[in-house]
Parts: C-alpha cells; structure tokens; sequence
C-alpha cells in the first residue's frame, strides 16, 4: 500500500495516478526523492561545514600545540648550548686555562725566532705598561733624536738575536724548544702578596723618573722644553700610579721539562716559573731566560 503524496488518499501498489485528486505519482515521487535529497544536502552541506570547522579548529589547535613545542625546544636547545659554554669555560679554567696561555706564547715566540723584544713584554708585562711604553716612544720619535732612538731599538732586538745565536751554536740549525707541565701549585696569599710588593716597587721607580722630568731634561738625546718634559712626566706618573694600583688576587707556580733540540745536540732540564692574573690578565713572573 502507498498514499498519495499530495492528499494523503490510499492507493494501489501498481497506481501511477491518484484516483483523488490526479496527482501522478512518478513524478511525485521523483518530486519527493528531489526534495529529500535537497533538504538533506544543506543538512551535508552544515555536517561538511562543521567538519571542516572541527578540522580546522583541530588544525589551528595543532599549529599552535606546535608552534608552542617548537618553543619550549628553541629554549631547552638555548640552555643546553649556554650550559654546554659554562662547561667548557669552567673545563678550561681546571684542566688547562688562561694560565698556561703565557707560556705556549712565549715558546712559539722563539721557535718563531721573533726578535721584537716588545712582544716578550707583552706577556711578561701587564698591558698598561705596554701602553705606557708606547707612548713614551711615540713621544720620543715626536721630540727625540732620530739615531738615538734607532740605537734604542737595535739594543733590544740584539738581545734576543744574540740569545738565538746562543742556541745555534750549541745545538745547531733549525733548533726548537718544547716543554711539558709537570706539576701545578696554586700560590699563597703570601707568595701573591710579596709580588705585590715588587710591583709597588716598579711604582716607585717610575715615580722617579716622572720626578726628573720636573725641570728640564735630556729624552733620547734631545733637551725637552718644560712643556715636552711635562708631557713625558705624565706617562710615568700614569704608569707609577697604575703599578700601585694593580690587582693580584692569583697566580701558580708550574714545575715543567723544558727541551731544546737542534741538529747537533739536545738538552733537557727541569724548569720552575711563576704566573700572576694582574688586573684580569695572566702574565709570566719571569721568563725562562731572564
């Protein structure tokens, strides 16, 4: 049994119209079928929409669980790489630091056969008395005689010539020196203080010869005015009061072999040096030779 659409009458299985009211059933029912597809599509249509919200909202809850991950993962992979620093720096300063630093330089320095006698200084010397002495030479090349300075210079770079020289002779050509630490002692407060008090005494010395610079006075062979005297007193009392003021707060003693070897002989001896951390920066005590 089937009912008619349109008017609701009782029909036959088989009928293609309604005895009523003459609707014809196939279309009708086509009508119907058209109808309940459209009213059901707005219906796929909202279910789609919605879906595709859910996933877009699901998509945008994604990104920013992401984005939030990525974050949290730039800031882990941040402090690993700053932990992995202050390991390295603390690794450093324990197994092999700055202290160490002055010695590998001075060996590569004669190996390298420098004869500048100023970059012995460097790290043998705290930085502002190269300073200092830079500026006293820029001073004398502006009021001083031009052979004196020369004569100056040459002494300082035959010092070292004549201890490379030394060494050539009695190891032969192509000599080298090399060296491995043995043995690392922390100083004592006191060892650190009686340096301390040999830096004051450079303070001293310098105090005196800011003190010749008063009155008129001979700088590398030419007599100054009072005006260029002043100029060169200023250096040394810079220099005196620096010498008085420097901070040591550390310093070792290193117990190492030190080897020299050439083409005609070798030799080896045990070697004991200091160094001091002046004012932030680590520097030789003494030398190996001097």
């Amino acid at each position: 049994m089937k009912y008619c659409p349109n008017c609701g009458a009782q029909l036959a299985d088989d009928a293609t119209f309604c005895g009523e009211c003459g609707t014809k059933l196939e279309d009708s029912a086509a009508s119907t079928v058209t109808a309940s597809s459209s009213a059901e599509t707005p219906a796929a249509e909202t279910v789609a929409d919605s879906t595709s919200s859910t996933a877009s909202a699901s998509g945008a809850g994604v990104v920013s669980a992401f984005k939030g991950d990525m974050k949290k993962l730039i800031i882990i992979a941040a402090a690993a790489v700053v932990a992995i620093v202050v390991l390295i720096l603390l690794l450093t300063t324990i197994f092999g630091g700055g202290y160490k630093k002055p010695i590998k330089k001075m060996v590569g320095l004669m190996n390298g056969r420098e004869k500048d006698y100023n970059e012995y200084m460097k790290i043998s010397a705290p930085s502002f008395e190269m300073k200092g002495q830079k500026e006293l030479l820029d001073l004398a090349k502006k009021y001083g005689d031009e052979d004196e300075i020369e004569d100056s210079l040459e002494l300082t770079e035959g010092i070292m010539e004549d201890l490379y020289d030394e060494f050539e002779d009695e190891y032969g050509k192509g000599w080298k020196v090399s060296y491995k630490i043995t043995d690392v002692d922390e100083l004592s407060n006191k060892d650190l203080k009686s340096y301390k008090e040999s830096l004051k005494d450079t303070a001293e010395s310098y105090k005196s010869q800011a003190d010749y610079y008063e009155e008129d006075a001979y700088f590398y062979g030419e007599e100054l005015t009072k005006k260029e005297a002043k100029e060169v007193k200023a250096v040394y009392q810079e220099m005196a009061k620096k010498y008085k003021e420097a901070d040591v707060k550390k310093g070792y003693e290193i117990e190492m072999e030190f080897k020299i070897k050439g083409k005609d002989d070798e030799d080896e001896d045990d070697v004991t040096i200091k160094v001091y951390k002046v004012n932030g920066e680590w520097i030789l005590g003494d030398g190996l030779f001097w």
